[in-house]
């Protein structure tokens, strides 16, 4: 499989659109955020004007472990900017379309001065988006990227933002910590080039293909890479274990490391290393993604090299910024794009620390 050439297009897109996003969190002079770098901290003065305006927060699925610590970190970041506490609703759609934009029409009508939205799907917001637009509230979505249609949709002076990770952002992470392990130390067949094998959910999918895209850019900025092959695990421990051992027993040491869409199935693709003889950190490395505390634990082990985690602050404190200059009459932004924060053994039991 021959990941240069296959997707060449896409990689030149998820080029243009990261050249283009606004500054993301923790990110200076274009730079992605140092792997020890603690996340980004709200810096802003409380206006106490913002006081009492209330602010309605619409959660697609409160059980999801994601929109969970955005909720926390939300309520943080508005009552920083002056925002006060008991002025912020939460609602809980569990799962379902239908009952968020019940709960959004909610929000609107009673009014509210700002409406945050976290969407299981893209396809959810355009309703939403001319709902608050013609009652003129100010809406900040966050959990899930939209669609470049509605995207463009916000141009025509809607008071329409995203704040948080694009599809790529994971990608662009792993890609970065990979490249800063060296290529001295992760080329151990010698042949002065990365070789790796991705592991993925469901690798049909455009979210996944503009995440490889990004990682292979990423690492393609540092040195020569050649991806040997591109697996599907769909987020199953005991199914990447399995794929990871027929890829190690296919290219044998050729195989230098295996990024993984998740922890999950980093977790399943160290079993593998396990079993197959090859000793992570010496002659194979592992990337994991989404930080879960299972993977945290095993980068603290030593039996996967790193993993990649949100920025839950930073996305907050960017949605909060996006709040209150909307009712200060000061902002006007549509996208502010975060990076994930990149998780080694040096700062592994602060990102455990932050799951809490």
């Amino acid at each position: 499989m021959n990941h240069m050439t296959a997707r060449t297009m896409n990689i030149i897109m998820t080029g243009l659109i990261a050249a283009v996003l606004l500054a993301g969190c923790g990110k200076s002079g274009g730079k992605a955020p140092e792997s020890g770098a603690a996340e980004t901290a709200a810096v802003e003065t409380a206006n106490p004007a913002l006081a009492g305006r209330p602010v309605g927060i619409c959660l697609g699925q409160a059980a999801d472990g994601d929109q969970a610590r955005l909720r926390d970190a939300l309520t943080e970041a508005l009552t920083a900017r002056g925002f006060s506490a008991e002025s912020i609703s939460v609602t809980d759609a569990g799962g379902s379309s239908d009952r968020l934009a019940e709960q959004a029409d909610a929000f609107i009508s009673s009014p509210v001065d700002i409406l945050i939205v976290l969407p299981a799907r893209a396809e959810d917001m355009a309703a939403i988006t001319d709902k608050a637009g013609s009652a003129e509230i100010p809406l900040i979505y966050m959990e899930t990227f939209p669609e470049d249609g509605e995207q463009a949709r916000w141009e025509a002076g809607l008071q329409v933002t995203f704040a948080g990770p694009d599809a790529g952002a994971k990608g662009r992470a792993q890609g970065q910590l990979a490249a800063d392990m060296t290529l001295a130390v992760l080329d151990v067949n010698g042949n002065g080039a990365i070789d790796y094998v991705l592991v993925n959910g469901d690798t049909a999918l455009p979210e996944t293909m503009t995440g490889s895209d990004a990682l292979m850019k990423a690492l393609e900025e540092n040195c020569t890479v050649n991806c040997l092959d591109e697996l599907a695990a769909y987020g199953d421990r005991v199914t990447a274990r399995q794929v990871t051992a027929n890829a190690l027993g296919q290219f044998g040491p050729q195989a230098e490391i295996i990024i993984c869409g998740n922890d999950n199935m980093a977790l399943g693709a160290a079993d593998a290393a396990a079993e197959s003889g090859r000793k992570v950190g010496t002659d194979l490395f592992i990337i994991g993604g989404d930080a879960a505390k299972g993977g945290i634990e095993a980068v603290q082990a030593g039996t996967i090299s790193g993993t990649v985690t949100r920025d839950y602050a930073g996305e907050a404190a960017k949605a909060a910024e996006a709040a209150a200059g909307y009712l200060e009459g000061t902002y006007s932004g549509h996208l502010s794009v975060c990076e994930y924060r990149r998780v080694t053994a040096e700062n592994a039991q602060d990102a455990l620390a932050r799951l809490g």
